[in-house]
């Protein structure tokens, strides 16, 4: 292995930073080299041995081809943010923060702020991330503040840093106006311009999304609707002939008729309860998806799946196929109906991993987050070349599934505001 031009390149411009200032942000698209780069920086600064890099579990073994390789000679370990506590830091002279924009936060610092900045107080730093700023540019002073060596140190906490850098944009809840700190001014424009050092990207290769409208079956739509008007649905089955049937009383156990057999039987409740917007966001897009976790955990599977017998028709079931989808439940589904294709999880997939020898890339569902929209579509994609550009997306026409697709492409952050719950 050797380190490529422009990795060196950048690697100047991020060494003379950190040894001028003591941080640096590097923004690299994904599958760029930029965990490379990073290490081009540690490798070429005399005062650093011992190198710390934080980043996700499914990146660790990125980071360590290229740490157990011939580019490196110090010493390197890899950390997820979750086990900083038990790290001792006191003879770390270097920390690498991968994936970056994940400690971006608003208003009050979260736990995981503090524990690391407790950790990584004293030491120099290098950020890194495809996606700095996504739904606002404040999220940066929770980015660079676990080292005092950051630009912001004059200021004390979030609220500080506000005052001179953001701007009012408030909204109103429950009759109250409630400040949202998501707006900036210019002149934190200006500073983020000589902060992030950005590298191009260095082939051109684009990521074509498709979308692939897919109709429930006539079960799903019921349920769905249901669900939207009533905010509850209910449905019992017999467990003589697994025929729908109602419930005569509740002693201790749910008996009914069966409605196929005729005679009496348990009865296995499968209740589903949208008591918030949340809730009901969540259910529709389980139905979608064609399995539910219910309110006693029981999951309702439905006996049509649309989505899967399209994937069939479409790509059928081989090895250089991958399936992401949101929901456990999904996923487990899949896994049952594909015996070769691969399955991902699209929240935990979505960042760190090289998808570029699959064929087809299928998005089965997706989380709420405009920034992993961005980083999930870019596993696909490889300096070093890539069997598809196309992320297919299975989606139902005025679905949850669509309407999560139209905001997170625009790099927002789907939320309660943003959801319609309309029948279909």
């Amino acid at each position: 292995m050797k380190y490529l031009k422009h990795q060196k390149k950048f690697g100047k411009k991020l060494k003379k930073r950190i040894l001028k200032k003591g941080y640096a942000y590097l923004k690299a698209p994904p599958r760029s080299g930029k965990t490379a780069t990073a290490l081009w920086v540690a490798e070429n600064i005399d005062a650093i041995s011992n190198v710390l890099i934080v980043t996700k579990k499914n990146a660790f073994s990125g980071w360590e081809k290229f740490i157990n390789s011939n580019l490196v000679s110090k010493n390197y370990k890899v950390i997820n943010k979750e086990s900083i506590h038990k790290v001792d830091t006191s003879n770390i002279h270097f920390v690498i923060l991968d994936e970056a924009h994940i400690y971006g936060g608003l208003g009050k610092p979260t736990i995981t702020h503090t524990k690391m900045r407790d950790k990584l107080w004293n030491i120099p730093q290098l950020l890194m991330s495809a996606t700095p700023l996504v739904e606002s540019n404040n999220n940066i002073y929770y980015q660079m503040t676990k080292s005092k060596y950051n630009p912001f140190r004059e200021h004390r906490n979030f609220y500080s840093f506000f005052r001179e850098y953001g701007k009012s944009f408030k909204m109103t809840i429950y009759n109250r106006e409630v400040e949202t700190y998501k707006k900036n001014n210019k002149k934190l424009d200006k500073l983020l311009g000589k902060l992030i050092i950005e590298m191009p990207k260095q082939f051109e290769m684009e990521t074509q999304d498709k979308l692939h409208y897919v109709n429930m079956s006539d079960k799903q739509k019921k349920v769905y609707n249901t669900l939207v008007k009533e905010r509850y649905y209910y449905e019992y089955i017999s467990t003589c002939c697994g025929a729908d049937s109602e419930p005569l009383r509740n002693d201790g156990g749910i008996i009914g008729e069966c409605s196929k057999c005729k005679k009496n039987t348990t009865l296995i409740p499968y209740e589903m309860t949208a008591d918030s917007k949340l809730k009901l966001l969540l259910l529709l897009h389980q139905v979608e998806g064609g399995v539910v976790k219910c309110d006693n955990e029981d999951t309702f599977i439905f006996n049509e799946q649309p989505k899967i017998d399209y994937i069939k028709d479409k790509w059928g079931d081989k090895k250089d196929i991958g399936i992401m989808a949101h929901f456990i439940q999904e996923r487990e589904l899949l896994k049952q109906h594909f015996k070769h294709a691969t399955i991902y999880s699209s929240n935990a997939n979505a960042e760190g991993v090289d998808l570029s020898h699959l064929k087809a890339f299928i998005i089965y569902s997706q989380d709420y987050s405009g920034a992993k929209h961005i980083q999930r579509r870019d596993r696909i994609v490889n300096m070093n070349g890539s069997n598809t550009l196309d992320v297919n997306y299975l989606v139902v026409k005025k679905g949850v599934s669509e309407q999560v697709y139209k905001t997170c492409s625009k790099k927002l952050n789907f939320n309660n505001k943003t959801f319609k719950g309309e029948e279909i």
